[in-house]
């Protein structure tokens, strides 16, 4: 009989369930979440689906332990769009080539989600009991507003997912800088502010602009000033912790990135959007016709 090794495992997984089409909207993830049952519960695994819709479970996964303390592999099945189109391979091809996989998830974040199911059933499969449950919660819709997914099952369904500590994306996750390793966790979570920039112009046909007063081109100057506006750097308690650890020592915000871009790219690409907000225009709606001012 052959041996699967568990990297085997879980590439196989990982291709599995890039095959399955998650993009939310609409969603879709009873797809991934059944699947992940019918692998889990071949290793022993208790498992449970939670669905506020039908086509949209939730996964909540337990290996049983004693009293100590809970940990949860948290991760969600949804992904963003894909265009065909604007890629080298099938985005839903799950293909193995040069020792990568290809497909829309394969880093957000379908990866974690095989890894975690293939440690929880390894540990289920050799008998493994922890000293307290360990969970792995396979949750829908992350991508875009979590009304189905881990806010709806923290809501209504708390015993579920009730923990004591958490590995969720990008979580324990090893970085090496500066030829040292690290090991990343989350002491804080940046939110975000959305909001709408609203301008009013006078329609008109494109081939007289000058009857028409058009918002694009009104719209112009304050997307470039928003996107060269750069708020005063500061350094909060998380950044002094990770400067410390990485640097050393804490130098003043302003030399902050110089310092990390001399040891590493990745540190000062990672601590950037942490010195400060952020202002990222993303979507712009204008005429529905080219011929349409």
């Amino acid at each position: 009989m052959a041996v699967v090794s568990l990297r085997d495992e879980a590439v196989d997984l990982l291709q599995r369930l890039l095959r399955l089409n998650t993009v939310n909207p609409p969603g879709n993830e009873t797809l991934a979440a059944e699947l992940l049952r019918e692998y889990l519960e071949a290793s022993g695994v208790e498992v449970e689906l939670h669905a506020r819709s039908p086509e949209r479970a939730n996964l909540v996964a337990r290996l049983r332990g004693d009293d100590g303390p809970s940990l949860c592999f948290l991760s969600h099945t949804d992904t963003v769009v894909a265009d065909p189109a604007e890629w080298q391979r099938d985005p839903w091809s799950g293909e193995l080539v040069d020792e990568h996989v290809w497909g829309r998830g394969a880093l957000d974040m379908k990866n974690q989600v095989a890894a975690s199911a293939v440690a929880i059933a390894s540990l289920a499969r050799d008998g493994f009991r922890p000293a307290g449950d360990l969970v792995f919660v396979a949750a829908a819709d992350e991508e875009v507003g979590k009304a189905f997914g881990l806010q709806w099952l923290c809501e209504e369904h708390p015993d579920a997912v009730r923990v004591d500590y958490a590995v969720n994306e990008g979580g324990g996750e090893r970085i090496e800088l500066g030829g040292r390793p690290f090991y990343t966790c989350a002491s804080a979570e940046k939110m975000s502010a959305p909001f709408r920039l609203r301008v009013h112009g006078r329609s008109g046909h494109a081939s007289m602009p000058g009857i028409a007063d058009n918002a694009l081109v009104k719209a112009a100057p304050l997307i470039e000033k928003l996107a060269a506006y750069k708020p005063e750097a500061t350094i909060g308690p998380e950044v002094a912790g990770f400067l410390e650890a990485v640097l050393g020592e804490q130098p003043p915000a302003d030399e902050v990135l110089e310092r990390l871009r001399a040891l590493d790219p990745l540190a000062a690409e990672t601590i950037e959007p942490l010195l400060a907000f952020t202002l990222s225009p993303t979507m712009i709606q204008a005429s529905e016709r080219r011929n349409v001012i």
